[in-house]
Order: C-alpha cells, then sequence, then structure tokens
C-alpha cells in the first residue's frame, strides 16, 4: 500500500472523507478492505511505526527509572533485577530474553516497550475521560519503535535480535488485547514500517510486505481530529442556544397572549361556564 492509501484508509477508520483525488484503483482497494456501512467505523486506530533509524528515540537510558522497568517486567511476565542491572523477558520457547541495563543498546530496546505500555495507558486513560461525554471525538494513537534497529546495529544476526522480535511480538499482540478490551472492539491496530527497516520485521507484522509511512500521517491525523472536534461542539453548542432563545420567546408570547385576553361569554376559558 502506498502513503497515500495508508492516509485515505486511516482517514476513513477515524470517520473522515478520504481524499477526493484518491485514484480509482486505491479506491476499489479500500473498499476491499473496509466495511461498507460508514457508521461501522470504529473511530479509533492504534499505529505501530516500527522505525529503522534509532536517533531520536522519545526517551534515552538515563531516563528509564526502577518503576518503569518494574511495570515493564510485570507487563510482559518477567522480572527486574535492580542489583545486578538485568531485565529478564520470558520466550514462548521456554529461553528468555536477558537485557543487560548498563549496555546503551539494551537500554534503548528496554526504553521502546516502555513506550509502547505508555502510550497504551495513557490512550486508555484519554478514552475512559472520554466516554459518555457529549462528543466522541475520533482517536489516533501513534507508537514509534526503534528497538529492533538497536539491536540489529550492535549484534548483527545474532540471536539476541530474534529474541527480541519475538518480545516486541509478544509486547504488541498483549498491547493490542488491552486496547480492544477498553475500546469494546472499535478500534483498528496498524503495524508499519519504514524503508529502513530490515528483513527481521517480517516475524513481528507476519505479513509478506509491509506499509511505507512517514511522520507527517500521525501529525495530520491529529490536526484533522482536533479541529473536526472543535467543529461539532460548536455546532451543537449553537444549536443548543438557537433553541433555549426559541423557546424562551415562544413562552413569553404565550404569557402576554393569555394575560391579554379579554374574559367575556365568548372567552375560551369561560366557554363552558354558567354566569349570572
Amino acid at each position: 500500500m502506498s502513503l497515500d492509501e495508508v492516509s485515505a484508509a486511516v482517514s476513513v477508520l477515524l470517520g473522515f472523507a478520504p481524499p477526493a483525488m484518491l485514484p480509482l484503483p486505491s479506491s476499489a482497494k479500500l473498499n476491499k478492505l473496509l466495511l461498507p456501512k460508514p457508521f461501522d467505523r470504529p473511530r479509533a486506530v492504534f499505529l505501530m511505526q516500527i522505525d529503522g533509524s534509532h536517533g531520536s528515540d522519545e526517551s534515552s537510558g538515563s531516563d528509564v527509572l526502577d518503576n518503569e522497568l518494574t511495570d515493564l517486567a510485570t507487563w510482559l511476565e518477567g522480572s527486574y533485577q535492580k542489583a545486578d542491572g538485568k531485565l529478564n523477558i520470558p520466550l514462548k520457547s521456554g529461553n528468555s530474553l536477558t537485557l543487560l541495563l548498563n549496555k546503551e543498546v539494551d537500554v534503548e530496546f528496554a526504553s521502546s516497550l516502555i513506550s509502547l505500555l505508555k502510550t497504551i495507558k495513557r490512550g486508555i486513560q484519554v478514552h475512559e475521560d472520554f466516554s459518555g461525554g457529549i462528543v466522541s471525538p475520533a482517536e489516533l494513537l501513534v507508537c514509534r519503535f526503534t528497538g529492533i534497529k538497536a539491536l540489529e546495529d550492535e549484534y548483527g544476526s545474532a540471536e539476541i535480535v530474534k529474541q527480541g522480535a519475538e518480545v516486541v511480538r509478544t509486547a504488541l499482540t498483549k498491547a493490542f488485547d488491552q486496547l480492544q478490551g477498553a475500546y469494546n472492539g472499535k478500534i483498528v491496530g496498524l503495524v508499519i514500517s519504514t524503508e529502513e527497516a530490515s528483513t527481521s520485521l517480517a516475524s513481528i507484522i507476519d505479513g509478506p510486505s509491509s506499509l511505507h509511512i512517514s511522520r507527517r500521517l500521525a501529525e495530520a491525523s491529529k490536526t484533522n481530529a482536533t479541529a473536526s472536534i472543535a467543529a461539532i461542539y460548536l455546532v451543537r453548542l449553537s444549536l443548543a442556544w438557537i433553541t433555549g432563545i426559541i423557546l424562551l420567546v415562544s413562552t413569553l408570547i404565550g404569557i402576554c397572549l393569555l394575560m391579554n385576553m379579554p374574559l367575556t361569554r365568548d372567552t375560551l376559558l369561560y366557554s363552558n361556564v354558567k354566569m349570572d
């Protein structure tokens, strides 16, 4: 899928119209992927970007705290040994991935996992805050993962890289399961990779090809979502004020007419009353 096709798909999933200039073959491709009914749109997307460059990770090794490592170990059913500076994460094979936190590359991999966990927690919290409100906004959760490339640059094709890919796949599955529960199934997950990503990503994405997208997609979607929320809120607020003013004016007119009604035998109020 091209960048335009991915952008259009995410826009539709969030409840916005796709670009008007989208080519016909791309539109046909989206029709195969998306449900035909517009009211079936989930209006929530979790976008996991697996980046091939780790020059601008969200947190460096010095920013990682003991409580964050403990939460990560608990989430992945592993263990964090502060005294030894080790983070052990179990694998399905029965072995475990051991990260040495005195190594910068291992810390960067752990930091990417912590960033994923934080994104999930923040997304669920924001969703719960909006639940039950007047406005139901479109929600786009974006997480950028750079840990795999960091392991590859340091260890090449060693076993630890394969173990890291398996841990990421497990973490991604856990993350999306949590989101599915919090959103009652009304959320779509999207895993993408940049052109610089290596072939090790195939085991994570679980497919023969990867999607290519830039950070502009996240920025544009966030801007569109914010603008749409403000527009919907303004329209509803205006309708509420207009309706209130109409009701108030109608009530005042009715009271004035009632007070000025003449009390005669032909008056509607006294039509059934006998007067001496």
